[in-house]
């Protein structure tokens, strides 16, 4: 698991929401390559729903908590560091990963893990940002323009990075890719 200490510091603003004029500016990053991401394997809204439930069993047992293939909801929702090529990096949190606009979430911390990491190996990028109804941040993430990924994120945090963090078992990379591949 990576370090907490890269959660955001105090004072630093977590974003719910999207207003137009930080649309105009996200979409700026579209059509960077993902460099690396790191996946959680504890999210927030995991360690804030169990302080808020009596009894993490009681969730899973509630119908309302679960989703169609049967696990909890907590099994959905992650946390996620998605690093862009050029230097900027999202923190986001409460993420679901949909292949389709049709689909369930993919369910699982090692099933989500193992499908970033096979998209990253092929190449991905950052093609497209999206809003849901409640005005979200949601990214796309493609390969040669073909949406491969939605990723919904219930809050967010933006900023660069200068060095990617060392290679863990919670992250993959990117290494192999070649910086020149069109995306197109």
């Amino acid at each position: 698991m990576p370090n907490n200490n890269s959660r955001p510091a105090p004072g630093d603003e977590l974003y719910t929401t999207v207003d137009q004029d930080q649309f105009d500016d996200l979409m700026d990053l579209t059509g960077q390559q993902v460099a690396q991401v790191v996946l959680w394997d504890d999210s927030m809204a995991a360690a804030l729903e169990s302080t808020a439930a009596p009894n993490a069993d009681d969730l899973a047992d509630d119908p309302a908590n679960t989703s169609e293939a049967g696990g909890a909801v907590a099994d959905t929702i992650f946390d996620l560091d998605l690093y862009l090529k050029d230097g900027v990096y999202f923190e986001l949190y409460g993420v679901q990963f949909y292949p389709s606009l049709d689909s369930e979430p993919l369910t699982g911390y090692d099933t989500v893990q193992a499908h970033l990491r096979a998209l990253i190996q092929e190449g991905l990028w950052l093609d497209d940002l999206g809003v849901d109804e409640e005005d979200g941040l949601v990214l796309i993430l493609c390969r040669r323009r073909t949406p491969l990924l939605y990723v919904p994120a219930g809050a967010w945090y933006l900023d660069e990075w200068d060095e990617l963090p060392d290679d863990s078992p919670d992250s993959q990379q990117d290494e192999d890719q070649d910086d020149d591949q069109d995306n197109d």
